[in-house]
């Protein structure tokens, strides 16, 4: 195997302890030498005196702002020149093996543009980490619930794809963005990461632009990788508006006009129907009705942002 056939990208922002841990299980990788490359988006705890001082081998960009996921990504890959790229959230431990197996994966399938593991909870139990493209059916289906009652339906089930064994190797529409290879033939002919999107739906924009180049996406569950999910955001209500920004930044990109207009009606429907029923239960002498508080004060705060944005 040719030397430096694969950059790994992590971008971190203020998890530096996590991020010890994941460079110490991605060092111990056998089989395949890599390139890291970590992006620190100005974190305040450390990180950046920690990655000179235990990981000397590692490159270190440290920005001097938050960039946010894509552009933090684009600094390292405007530098990449290896056959292949994994971006990687500072929030995993590779399992062993898992980096050769995908690289040898991506090597024996040339009409793959881009491959994400299984993702494992801490526990070992599974992420849902291929999906459909989002669509006004998905969005439904996520506003009302559905997803949740019905899981193993392949209707209701259909965009956390919930309904099949996650066990079986699969073309996908997208794959998550915490674990994500993806070939360079693909990147240079689909461009790198929207830097429209600060954080979230940038890996859907990414995977529905190479599928369109005419390259697979694929879900590859022999190789696998523990996602602590350690969200950087500073609250609830400011990471839900992250994710509708990129959300509706998506369907405006891909989709006609009119469904952007609907999809904000049904996020707003669901918006209203969250904020009755944790106002009803917070009001009731329940034991966790502090939290549907704080859960009621996060959707108003939604749902009056979607004001403000419009203005």
């Amino acid at each position: 195997m040719e030397r430096n056939i694969l950059d790994v990208i992590i971008v971190s922002y203020n998890v530096a302890h996590l991020l010890e841990d994941c460079l110490g299980s991605l060092l111990s990788e056998k089989g395949v030498d890599v390139v890291i490359t970590v992006v620190d988006n100005n974190s305040c705890d450390g990180t950046v005196a920690m990655v000179r001082e235990k990981f000397p081998q590692v490159n270190l960009v440290a920005s001097r702002k938050n960039l946010g996921f894509s552009a933090a990504n684009n600094l390292a890959l405007k530098g990449s020149r290896s056959k292949y790229a994994l971006l990687l959230n500072p929030d995993t431990k590779v399992l062993p093996g898992a980096v050769k197996k995908m690289v040898d994966y991506m090597e024996a399938n040339g009409e793959v543009g881009a491959l994400g593991p299984k993702l494992l909870n801490p526990d070992g139990s599974l992420q849902y980490s291929a999906r459909t493209f989002p669509s006004l059916t998905t969005q439904f289906l996520e506003s009302t619930y559905l997803f949740r009652i019905f899981p193993q339906s392949r209707f209701f089930g259909q965009h956390f794809m919930s309904y099949w064994d996650h066990g079986q190797e699969k073309k996908v529409d997208w794959v998550s963005g915490a674990a994500l290879m993806v070939r360079r033939e693909a990147i240079e002919k689909t461009g790198l990461l929207d830097e429209g999107f600060f954080m979230y739906s940038e890996e859907v924009d990414w995977c529905y632009r190479i599928k369109r180049a005419g390259y697979e996406v694929v879900y590859f569950p022999q190789a696998e990788i523990i996602h602590y999910d350690a969200r950087s955001s500073e609250d609830e209500a400011r990471r839900l508006e992250m994710v509708l920004s990129g959300r509706y930044r998506f369907f405006a990109r891909h989709y006609p006009s009119w469904q952007g207009l609907f999809l904000r009606l049904l996020v707003l429907g669901g918006l209203v129907i969250r904020i009755i029923f944790c106002a009803g239960a917070s009001l009731l002498p329940l034991k966790g009705r502090e939290r549907f508080r704080k859960k009621l004060h996060s959707f108003v705060q939604v749902f009056l942002w979607h004001g403000e944005a419009r203005g």
